[in-house]
């Protein structure tokens, strides 16, 4: 009870500040500054995420766009990234929370909308699985900061790579030669000429030959 009502005097003790922001262009508002009960966020495993985990604050423009991994923050598509915080850890208002909650105060463009994506370690190179909540409105009509309640929610998506561009396998080509190849000659075989046939004599035979 004590801790809501320090809160809860926070976050009158800036209205001031947050109407002179909202004169500039500038809005501010709480996510789970004083929501009973507290929402945790959990890994893909079901367990909470770890104190100092990485949470981002993203501008969307209509959409929330999947993370890009050519990106250095993998903010994708029109996105933008607004800040950075840690899980469990809100040093401006609160201090430390615990493993898997979540307190955040922001401010940023007015009447844009903004939405928290959760990683499953401490950086994005380090993570494996990241989650994402839904949009918040940012608006600076309120006299009162807004405080946004998020549902429970998981790092459950797979974070995702750039896959390798396969090689292209080049087919061999033949490189015709400076020589023709020619056939094999044909063997040499020796030719038989056939012996004459007899063939009887015209010649008269002579008298002592006779009988």
């Amino acid at each position: 009870m004590k801790n809501c009502a320090l809160s809860i005097l926070a976050v009158f003790a800036l209205f001031l500040a947050t109407a002179s922001q909202a004169e500039a262009g500038q809005a501010f508002f709480y996510i789970n500054g004083i929501c009973t009960p507290q929402s945790q966020v959990d890994d893909n495993m079901g367990n909470r995420l770890k104190v100092g985990d990485l949470i981002q604050v993203i501008y969307s423009n209509g959409e929330i766009d999947p993370p890009d991994p050519k990106n250095p923050n993998y903010i994708g598509g029109d996105d933008r990234l607004l800040g950075k915080w840690a899980v469990g850890n809100d040093e401006a208002q609160w201090g430390n929370i615990g493993a898997g909650e979540i307190t955040i105060s922001v401010s940023g463009d007015a009447k844009a909308e903004v939405y928290l994506r959760v990683w499953d370690a401490d950086t994005i190179s380090g993570a494996h699985y990241y989650g994402d909540t839904a949009t918040y409105a940012m608006s600076p009509e309120m006299s009162v900061p807004p405080d946004y309640c998020i549902p429970s929610f998981s790092t459950n998506k797979p974070k995702p790579t750039i896959k390798p561009t396969p090689t292209p396998t080049i087919a061999p080509t033949s490189t015709p030669s400076g020589t023709p190849t020619l056939p094999p000659a044909p063997m040499n075989t020796p030719t038989r000429t056939p012996a004459p046939a007899d063939t009887p004599s015209d010649r008269p035979i002579p008298a002592t030959d006779r009988q």
